[in-house]
């Protein structure tokens, strides 16, 4: 591609810009949805009532089996 005048390198750097945008934004927002689900299924997993460990455990099959990530619960404790 001949970049002759500077507009056409603009518009270039712009198309660059977003597809590099858009390629990276689902990354990023899977990643959140991940770590707010299984941070919620470890705390219940680790500091909750019968009930609450059974739905933590629940929450924990239902992420592995959507993103494919293996991360069991209770392997990060806070504190003591």
């Amino acid at each position: 591609m001949d970049y002759g005048n500077t507009g056409d390198m603009r518009l270039f750097a712009v198309m660059n810009f977003y597809y590099i945008d858009y390629l990276c934004r689902p990354i990023t927002i899977a990643v959140v949805i991940f770590l707010f689900w299984w941070r919620l299924a470890n705390e219940m997993y680790i500091y909750g009532s019968k009930k609450q460990k059974k739905t933590g455990l629940w929450i924990n099959r239902k992420l592995n089996s959507k993103f494919g990530i293996d991360i069991e619960l209770g392997a990060v404790k806070r504190g003591n």
